[in-house]
Order: C-alpha cells, then structure tokens, then sequence
C-alpha cells in the first residue's frame, strides 16, 4: 500500500493463484500449440513427399530394368541424398549393362572361333582383340604364347587402335628370361596390373624399358594357365593415357584367354593332323613295293 509504504502478504495455494491467468492464457496457449503442430506435420508431409516421390521413381525405373531395358535411366533429383542415390543407381545400371554385353560378346566370340577353321583362325582371333580392346578402350590388344619347351614366348597375334605403332612382328621367339617378373607372377595365376608403368618398380628393369619403349603408359595381363602351367597370356595396353583395367576387364582377359587358347589348341591338332596325312600319302605314293588294300567283308 503505497500511501502507507505497508506490504500485504497473503497465502493462498498455487492454483487459486493461477485459476484466472490458466482460464484466460490456455485457450490461446492450446490453439497454438495445434496451429503449431499443423504447421510443422504440413512440413514434414512436404518433406516426406520430396523424399517418397523420388524413391518411387526409382523403384518404377527398377522394375522397368527388371524387365530388360536396360536403356533405362533414373532422373537425377535435386537434394543430396536422392541426387547420390540416383547417381549411384545409374552406375549400377551401367555397370550391369557393360556385364551383360561383354558376356554377350564373349559368347559370340566363343561361337565363332569354334566355327572357323584352322585357315582362318589367327583372322578371327585378331577380329575378337580387335572387338574386346575396343570395348575396354584399350589402345592395343594382343596375346603371347610360350613355346612348347617354355624357352621363348611371342607375340602372335595383335589388335592396335588407329594412330598406335603394332609390335607384333618384333616381338617374336623372344627368351623367357626377358620377362621373369612377369612370367613368375602369371605362373602364380596372378593378374597382372599396372595402372602407372612409369612409377612400377617391382618388374625387371629390362621388362619395365621393354614397356616404356613401346609407348605403354598402363598394361594388364591375364594368364592363360592349363592343368597349373603357363601358356601364354592376353593383354590390353594403353598408350594415350593412364588406365586402370582391374575387375571387369580381368574377368573379360580370363575368358578371351581360355577361349583363344583353346581355339589355337584345336588349329596344333589340325595342322599336326594334315601334315602326318601328308607324310602317309608321300610314303605310299613314294612306296618301292605294291600295296594292295582288300575289304575282308
């Protein structure tokens, strides 16, 4: 009471207190507390629909992959995470693509070389290079095989891109010994990769000037092995750039390797066949006696 400067206390429980303020403040409180909680369900619905949106999209574009067409190609949606994840679901998908139409090539590779003869073969296998190193973006292809007595190893057949120099031909008969890194670690059924072949320093420094030579700045090989011994290998090279084959392109060396190889196996036996004719039909029209052939049926 100010005109007396007296202070009045008096005491009374706390919702006696509050009754008028709680019956006058929590209508209003209340309506916010819901016009608040729409607001914040309308912007979690607006988000729920940026994400669920998308992802349905991606599970439509799924089941169109599913279906075989593989042309197929998810929209690249704004945000972060559905941006990545749609990215990523493209990767997939080329990833998936580029497996199918190497297994497709191989096996019209395979179907081919077993329908040509011994006469075209070496045609048809530089051909199949020529289709695998291309669809690697390889600069050059080839394949080496190791003499029966595993004292030399040439280069026999050979695919070069436009504008790259073939070394096929000079790169015959050469010594084993000229590639002992190579040869131990192929022999092991290692694959052989080298994404900087300028910066490789675990190859012979005769195997390593023998690539740099030849303008090769990345190589991979795959061994060709039967019954665990070494016969050879199949290999892409870059010159223009720096590239790294490992994963679907060791997969693909392996399976050209066996197929090549078995290829070249059949065109030995054929040519080994012809020529033991030709040595039996030169015996007997050379033959100092008669020979008479009677049917005992």
């Amino acid at each position: 009471i100010e005109s007396l400067d007296w202070v009045v206390i008096s005491q009374q429980s706390l919702k006696s207190a509050l009754g008028p303020l709680v019956r006058v403040v929590a209508p209003a409180l209340s309506l916010s507390f819901f016009l608040w909680l729409w607001v914040l369900w309308t912007l979690r619905l607006q988000q729920i629909k940026r994400v669920v949106a998308p992802v349905g999209r991606l599970a439509e574009t799924a089941q169109r992959i599913a279906a075989g067409n593989l042309d197929e190609q998810a929209r690249l949606e704004e945000g972060k995470e559905i941006g990545e994840l749609a990215a990523s679901f493209n990767h997939m998908t080329q990833q998936l693509r580029n497996h199918i139409n190497a297994e497709n090539m191989i096996a019209d590779i395979s179907r081919r070389l077993m329908g040509t003869d011994s006469d075209s073969l070496d045609d048809e296998i530089n051909r199949s290079l020529s289709e695998i190193g291309r669809f690697v973006s390889a600069d050059r292809s080839y394949l080496f095989l190791i003499s029966t007595d595993g004292r030399t190893v040439s280069n026999t057949h050979e695919w070069c891109d436009d504008g790259i120099e073939p070394f096929v031909e000079t790169l015959q008969n050469l010594p084993t010994e000229n590639y002992p890194w190579l040869i131990k670690n192929a022999a092991q059924g290692n694959d052989i990769v080298i994404p900087n072949v300028a910066a490789f320093e675990q190859a012979s420094a005769g195997e390593k000037a023998d690539w740099i030579k030849q303008g090769i700045q990345s190589l991979i090989c795959a061994p060709i092995l039967t019954r665990g011994s070494l016969k050879g290998w199949v290999g892409f090279d870059a010159v223009r750039q720096q590239k790294d084959w490992s994963g679907e392109g060791a997969k693909l060396l392996h399976l050209a390797g066996e197929i090549f190889y078995i290829a070249m196996q059949r065109k030995w036996s054929q040519t080994a066949l012809k020529a033991s004719e030709a040595r039996y039909r030169q015996l007997v029209q050379h033959a100092p006696a008669g020979i008479y052939e009677f049917d005992l049926q």
